[in-house]
């Protein structure tokens, strides 16, 4: 595996972050102000154009779909958490925002 280290960290850190929010019983009220699909959109794009930026051996395709897992494992973690809820729309939101992520990774050089 070859690619800078600082976004392969900041790629683990990010997917780190969003399982330990993800399954708190409640989300943080500065987080509240978003709606919903904009804070998953956003959040996977920047953990699939760092996660490009990191392994720029694997496919866009894999990166995306990598990180789309990652949403659906977050997902479906929340059927146990007491006050959370899995959605199908919010993996909906994770899905399109790995591929804006990738695509935006990938445009750029």
């Amino acid at each position: 595996m070859r690619g800078p280290l600082a976004p392969r960290l900041l790629a683990l850190l990010l997917a780190t972050l969003y399982l330990w929010l993800g399954t708190r019983p409640r989300i943080p009220a500065a987080l509240e102000r978003f709606p919903d699909w904009l804070g998953h959109g956003a959040a996977y794009a920047l953990l699939a154009a760092v996660a490009q930026r990191g392994f720029p051996s694997l496919a866009p395709g894999g990166v995306a779909a990598a990180c789309t897992l990652h949403g659906g494992l977050l997902e479906w973690l929340q059927l146990h958490v007491p006050g959370r809820s899995a959605e199908l729309k919010d993996l909906v939101a994770d899905a399109l925002g790995s591929l804006l992520g990738v695509a935006l990774r990938v445009r750029r050089p």
